[in-house]
């Protein structure tokens, strides 16, 4: 490797190096060119049963059609605000989140997006390995009479990660055989079965009817679902760059992305919300066997396993992706840090029932931090940036390059995530769920957090960063930049 990181292999090493490492892909290898072939991709990994969990919360706060108003709402806003950076950089680069942050953060401030998709995934991860433990165990205790169900799902929900590892470790363009000739197919037929189970013992008619219990309702209910589906939304953001390097335009990745995350995934979460209502129980592994008897249980259990499957395979995929965003990292072998990404898993499947009983605070954690980036992003790439960026000063880090900014780090930028993330703690707790002023009853807090964290960037980089002639940014003037040394790459 050259010492700013950019690979000289050719042949395997280079594809291997693109498709696991920061090698921009080739238009060549982008899997992903058909609209039908990435948008199925994009549903495959939503579809997880963290859809069934989401659609659980939100059907033990609110009755069905508010529910679905509020998740719809909040989900949208973040998907498309999310998509635009990463569908834009990503895609037409091919290359992943952090290398596309570099811009605006800098190299070594890029190295926190980094961090938050490796920990995003990791802990992403263990929710769905823990409902894969979860069933397991259910189908232990209760199909197969087994007292120590716990322990064998824990077992089981192992074995099953080891084979995603594995999977992962093959590649991405294995992603697509898998989706659409097993997955896809077994997906749709234990869909259907939950949802027919559900319309067969209450009738279409008395499910819109169903109201949650009202000693758990909530006061403000409407809007705290409309922050979950905001944080549900970003939730995805980090995965966006691993998967979008891999479509062919910004077009693709940008639509796609919002039409699978935001409206196909919808009759999942609506199984959730409706069981959640009938049964009395937000966790899919306790309403199934109630809902569909022991041989509909069974194979709803089947169900979850096999709707993680895909799920797992990216988030591995990505996590992986994301480590090896440096020089020192390229060096480890991909099936080392995968194994790394999988160790806190195997532990969590001892804990599977006590994990899955913090998803809302765990998809909170994780949306806290995303949302003021995603702000800082889009406002430097297209108000201040014009949609233009110098790939070859991406792929550098020396002092003197167009984004060096303080040593690597632009000190703006991090000074405006921290208020945003001020601002959201401020206004909401998402380890409680209380509100710290009644302006979130109106607003969220996520949304004012965007606009705040917009705003400090945009004002301290028109005021400071650009007179000094730091970032590139068009029309300010331009420091004695360090010679580039990258080699062309056909984009």
């Amino acid at each position: 490797m050259s010492k700013d990181g950019a690979s000289t292999a050719t042949g395997a090493d280079f594809h291997e190096h693109a498709l696991m490492g920061r090698i921009p892909v080739l238009s060549g290898d982008r899997i992903y060119n058909k609209w039908y072939t990435w948008v199925l991709q994009a549903f495959l990994y939503g579809a997880a049963t963290w859809s069934l969990l989401a659609g659980g919360y939100l059907g033990s706060i609110l009755p069905p059609l508010q529910g679905f108003a509020a998740f719809i709402l909040g989900q949208t806003i973040s998907l498309v605000l999310g998509a635009l950076f990463t569908g834009v950089i990503s895609s037409r680069f091919g290359v992943d989140l952090t290398d596309a942050s570099r811009t605006v953060l800098g190299p070594r401030g890029s190295q926190f997006v980094r961090f938050l998709v490796f920990a995003g995934m990791t802990v992403t991860t263990l929710i769905l390995v823990s409902l894969m433990a979860a069933a397991f165990g259910q189908f232990a205790e209760v199909t197969l009479g087994m007292s120590s169900g716990a322990f064998v799902g824990a077992v089981c929900a192992t074995v099953a990660l080891i084979f995603c590892v594995v999977i992962a470790k093959i590649g991405p363009s294995i992603l697509e055989r898998v989706a659409n000739w097993i997955i896809f197919p077994l997906f749709m037929i234990l869909l259907i079965a939950l949802a027919w189970a559900l319309i067969s013992r209450y009738g279409f008619v008395d499910l819109w009817a169903l109201r949650p219990d009202p000693e758990l309702t909530i006061p403000g209910a409407y809007i705290r679902a409309v922050e979950f589906g905001l944080a549900t939304g970003f939730g995805y953001w980090i995965t966006t760059g691993a998967m979008f390097r891999l479509v062919s335009s910004p077009r693709l990745a940008i639509h796609g992305s919002t039409i699978a995350w935001s409206y196909l995934i919808l009759p999942i979460n609506a199984v959730g919300i409706f069981a959640a209502l009938a049964v009395g129980t937000a966790d899919p592994t306790l309403w199934m066997y109630d809902l569909m008897g022991p041989v509909g249980g069974a194979l709803a259990m089947i169900f979850i396993v096999v709707a993680n499957i895909t799920a797992l395979i990216v988030m591995i995929y990505v996590a992986t992706v994301a480590a090896r965003q440096s020089q020192g990292m390229m060096k480890i072998p991909s099936w080392v840090i995968m194994c790394v990404i999988a160790a806190p898993a195997v532990v969590a499947t001892f804990f599977a029932h006590e994990v899955l009983a913090s998803y809302a605070i765990i998809v909170a954690g994780l949306a806290l931090p995303v949302a003021p980036l995603v702000a800082v992003l889009t406002v430097d790439f297209f108000i201040l940036r014009r949609s233009q960026i110098d790939i070859r000063h991406v792929f550098t880090a020396k002092q003197g390059t167009k984004y060096w900014y303080w040593g690597g780090v632009n000190l703006a930028a991090m000074a405006a995530v921290a208020a945003g993330i001020a601002t959201y703690l401020w206004m909401y707790n998402p380890l409680t769920g209380e509100a710290g002023v009644g302006a979130f009853e109106y607003l969220t807090a996520t949304i004012p957090t965007m606009v705040v964290s917009a705003v400090v960037y945009w004002a301290l980089s028109v005021f400071y960063v650009i007179p000094q002639g730091l970032g590139g940014y068009p029309g300010a003037k331009a420091p004695k930049h360090a010679e580039v040394e990258t080699h062309e790459i056909s984009l």
